[in-house]
Order: C-alpha cells, then structure tokens, then sequence
C-alpha cells in the first residue's frame, strides 16, 4: 500500500487534473455536508410541527369527547323528564322512544324503558332482551328529590350478548340510566339508552390528527385501534420501555400536563409512534371527581416525517444538480486557467526550435498572465541579444584565431631563416672551415646580424602580447 502512494506521488499527472482534482475535493464535501445539514434541519422542522399538531390534537379530541358525552348525557335527563315518559301512557311511550331514536341519530343504538319494581322492559326500539344492569336502577326507587339529577353512565368494554349490538373499533359505546319520575315526584320507571360516540379514528399519511387511545386512571386501555388491547392494562405490555413510557404519560396528564412523548411498538405494525396527551374527566364517575381519562392522539413517526421523502428527494436532485453545474463550472474555470499555461508551454517549446521567435501576445483575460508573458517577452528580448553578443563574439574569436594561425606561420619562418643562419655560421666556424681569421670574422658578423634581427622579431612579439593584455 505504501508502495502505491509513493507511486502515485511520483507520478506525473497534468495541471489540469491537478486543478479539477483540488476543486471538486473542496466543492463536492462541502455540497453533502451542506445538504446533510439541511435534511437534518428538515427533519427537526417536520417532527417539531408534528409535535404541536398532535398536542392540538389530543386536546380537541378529549375536549370534542367530554362534550359529546355531556351532551348525550344532558340529553337523555331532558327526555328522562319528558311528561310522555312521566303519564306512563304506553301507547305514547312506543312512539316517543322511537322519535327520541330518530332524533339521536346514530348516536344512540337501542333505547328502552324498565320497570325496576318488576325488571322488565316496559318499551323498546331494539327488541323485547333486556340491556344493561345499572345501580342506578335501584336508585330509582327513592324519591325525586333525592335524585332528581342522577343520570348514570356506564363504559361497555365488550359487546352485549344481544342481536341488535353494532359497534365498531372508532366508537365508545356506554350505557345511560336515567330515572323517571312520576308527576307526583315517584319513581316510575328507567329510560335505559345504549349509545356510541365517535372517537375520530384518522390513519391518513398526510394528516397528524392521528387515531385515539383512551387510558382509565387506573391504568385499562378503554378505547385503542386495536380490538386485542382493549381491556388490558399498562403494566401488561411487554416492552418495559413501553410500560415507563405509558405510566410516565399517566402521571403526567392526571397532574394536568398536556405534552408528547414517542412511544415504541405502540400500534399492530410495532412502530415508533408520536403521542399527544391530555386528560379529561372521567364520565362514568357519575359527577365525582376523582377519576380521569387520558386521551391520546397517536401518528406513526412515519406520517410525521410525511414529507420528509420528498424533501430528501429534492435535496438528492439539488446536490447532484449542483454537482453537474460545480463540474461544469469547475472545467471552464480550469480551461481558462490551463489554457494559458499551454500556450506559453507552446511557445516555450517554439521559442527553442525558432531562430527569431515572435512576441508573446500579451491578451489573456488573467492579469498575472498577462505579467507572466511580458517577464517571458523580456526574458526571450535578453536571450537573444545576449546570443547575437555571444554570435559575434565568437566570429570575432575566430577571426583572432585565424590571425593568430597566419601570424605563428608567417613568425616561424622569420625565426626559422636567422636561426639557421646562426647555426651555419657557428658550425663553419666550429669545424675550421673558414680559411683566415677575416672569413671567421665575417661569419660572426653574420651570425650578429642574425642575433639582432631574432630579437628585433621576439621584441616585437613581445610588444604585440602586451598590447593584447592591456599593457
């Protein structure tokens, strides 16, 4: 591995790719980083709003919850003391129960009235089988002043062995008991109504209304999207995360907060859901308050983050779009950067090939090189002049030379003819063939007169060797 980076170190690669490379490493980290941070900026945004809406949601629907059962409530005590209901007359009661049903819309399933002294049904719009089995039925029996505004209303968790039983998984269906009282202020009889009241189940994805779960103070599940759960209680949930989480909502809404907590494996699919709480009081207490229902709007973390796939989706484009346009840009930028380079390479390469090279045009759109190609101008001005310096120094040199060969040439032989004239003097005389003293004299003559001339030339040699170095 070593081997490899010290070889692609020692690599020669091109300005070019250099500058290409050192670009898109500093753009494209930047460019993921930076969507990184707006994905995760999205994400924040998405669960915050989310968060809020499923807030707003628990609270209107424990509030939409406490006044429909109020309303039902108040409701079935006003037709309690319906002066129809009070005379008895049972050919007026049939008709009544069955305008009464009418009237409640598809609130009210079966509506019936009891004599609590024989525990029979006295009227019905359901069918002679008896519903419900109220305490109430025995308050009845005392006097109306004693409990002239008791209405009961009983939760019915599971479904009544009774053929006209209709329920479905968004309803809470409960069981009213009102008293009714003769004119003299006798208990007369019971108006007994089963009813049902929306819950407002909402799973659309785009929606953060989410579906209802209501928990009981003391820990039942009384109203949940799935039927399995109804019934059971916090503490038995297997998931201990799960367990603390709940408990934690129960203390916390029955203290009066209204929060959100996320909740894992909360719904059939076992995903993490986000829940909304608020507390409401409890229905069935018959006017005490001690109890409390909890009511929860659960969305799946998913539909929170509805968007979120689309923005990612977005984002994904946006990058690889700036990418596209960040390549693009980076491979003008590195032309219009590598372009003069080149060109001032070509013509360094010209400029070594041509004996009068041309000037550098100085019009690149970058001032640096424009700089670059007058230093080079100015560099190739001076080379030149110093070649053509050197061109006719060296012509000189060897014009000196040639001077120098035909002087050597013409010197030797002006030494070489009084050189031999001393030496055929000198060995004439030597050898005795002169034959009186007047010819050896005249041979010494000459070889003075040789002597003289020698030097006359080396004084002149002499004399030119100082005028050459200056003397």
């Amino acid at each position: 591995m070593l081997k490899f980076f010290r070889l692609l170190q020692s690599t020669e690669t091109s300005f070019r790719r250099i500058l290409m490379g050192r670009i898109l490493l500093m753009t494209i980290p930047v460019l993921l980083l930076l969507q990184y941070a707006t994905y995760r900026k999205a994400r924040s945004s998405l669960l915050e709003t989310a968060r809020y809406n499923i807030i707003e949601s628990a609270i209107e629907k424990g509030d939409r919850l406490d006044l429909s059962i109020k309303a039902l409530t108040d409701q079935v005590k006003t037709a309690s003391e319906s002066g129809i209901l009070q005379s008895g007359d049972l050919s007026k009661i049939d008709p009544y129960l069955n305008e009464l049903s009418q009237r409640f819309s598809n609130s009210v399933v079966c509506l019936q009235l009891h004599d609590p002294t024989q525990d029979k049904v006295i009227s019905s719009t359901c069918g002679v089988e008896r519903i419900g089995n109220l305490d109430s039925e025995k308050i009845a029996q005392k006097s109306y002043a004693q409990f002239s505004t008791h209405v009961e209303v009983k939760l019915l968790l599971e479904a009544l062995p009774s053929a006209f039983y209709h329920y479905g998984k968004d309803r809470l269906h409960f069981l009213i008991n009102a008293p009714v009282y003769d004119p003299s202020g006798q208990p007369q009889s019971n108006l007994v109504i089963e009813a049902t009241v929306s819950l407002q189940q909402n799973q659309d994805r785009k929606s953060l209304s989410g579906y209802t779960v209501i928990i009981n103070e003391e820990g039942t599940i009384i109203a949940h999207i799935d039927p399995t759960r109804i019934g059971t209680y916090v503490s038995e949930e297997k998931n201990k995360n799960l367990n603390f989480r709940l408990e934690s909502i129960l203390r916390s809404a029955t203290a009066g907060q209204t929060n959100f907590l996320h909740l894992p494996e909360f719904d059939q699919s076992s995903r993490e859901v986000i829940t909304g709480y608020t507390a409401i009081p409890n229905p069935t207490t018959a006017g005490s308050s001690k109890g409390k229902w909890v009511v929860l709007a659960v969305t799946p973390l998913e539909h929170a983050l509805y968007g979120l796939q689309e923005i990612r989706q977005t984002l994904i484009n946006l990058v690889l779009g700036l990418i596209a346009a960040n390549l693009i840009a980076t491979l003008i930028l590195s032309r219009s950067l590598v372009t003069p380079v080149e060109q001032l390479g070509k013509y360094a390469q010209s400029f070594e090939c041509s004996v009068s090279p041309e000037a550098i045009p100085q019009k690149f759109k970058i001032h640096e090189f424009n700089q670059l190609a007058k230093a080079l101008n100015s560099m190739v001005a001076r080379l030149t002049s110093w070649a053509e310096e050197l061109e006719v120094a060296w012509q000189e040199a060897k014009s000196s030379n040639q001077l120098k060969s035909e002087f050597l040439t013409s010197i030797s032989h002006e030494l070489r003819t009084p050189l031999n004239a001393i030496i055929g003097s000198v060995r004439l005389v030597k050898d005795g063939f002169c034959d009186d003293k007047e010819e050896e004299f005249e041979f010494l003559q000459q070889v003075d007169n040789a002597a003289l001339h020698l030097l006359s030339i080396i004084n002149d040699i002499l004399d030119l060797s100082k005028i050459e170095a200056g003397k």
